[in-house]
């Protein structure tokens, strides 16, 4: 009997102890890219590529988080639709990786165009930079048929028959079609057409680097 009394007792004592509070801390938790760097950037320098009439040049760079954006402009040579090629952001030796282009901004300049893209790279929010370059190796354009036949076929026109090639477009209800009119006898009338569409016809070559200088 008495210790089943010690025993309710205690079970008593147990019952009106107070609970401890396991409710998380209040108060606002700082996300992780609180902790990433983020610095403002200015343009020390630019080199266009010598020989090229084409003006490359940057609007706006930032660093914020895992990315480094650049807003690179170029005139373009002609209406085309040109855009940015292959392209390097180098912190010293290391080479960031790219992360894709949106295109910004297209506005007419007389017979040419202003284009803008903003290229994204990635960059470990560890590593301290003070200085980057970006590289534009070239300008590259992939065009239509339309576009071929009325724009580049002209100025094609003498490259393609100092090898032997005679070429010209003719409009048909379905569109625009390239007709191949004579060719060197060692090429077939589909090698000699795929003469016109070689990537080399339609690239303005760099390279233009862009000099960057980080602040802390």
């Amino acid at each position: 009997m008495r210790a089943f009394l010690l025993a309710i007792f205690i079970l008593l004592l147990i019952s009106c102890a107070p609970v401890p509070d396991i409710s998380p801390p209040t108060g606002t938790v700082p996300s992780p890219a609180a902790f990433y760097p983020s610095q403002a950037v200015t343009i020390q320098q630019t080199q266009d590529a010598p020989g090229s009439a084409v003006q490359v040049f940057i609007r706006r760079v930032e660093r914020s988080g895992k990315e480094a954006q650049a807003e690179v402009c170029f005139i373009s040579p002609d209406p085309g639709d040109w855009t940015i090629g292959s392209v390097h952001f180098l912190i010293g030796e290391a080479e960031m990786p790219f992360a894709g282009s949106t295109l910004t901004d297209l506005e007419p300049l007389g017979a040419a165009l202003q284009r803008c893209e903003l290229l994204t790279f990635l960059v470990p929010p560890e590593m301290e930079v003070s200085s980057a370059i970006l590289q534009v190796d070239h300008l590259q354009l992939e065009p239509g048929l339309e576009e071929l036949c009325t724009l580049y076929l002209p100025k094609l026109r003498p490259r393609l028959e100092a090898q032997g090639i005679q070429a010209d477009c003719l409009q048909t209800a379905e569109g625009w079609k390239v007709r191949i009119l004579s060719h060197p006898p060692q090429l077939s009338p589909e090698q000699a057409e795929a003469l016109i569409y070689d990537p080399a016809n339609f690239a303005v070559s760099g390279p233009w680097r862009l000099t960057l200088q980080f602040q802390p």
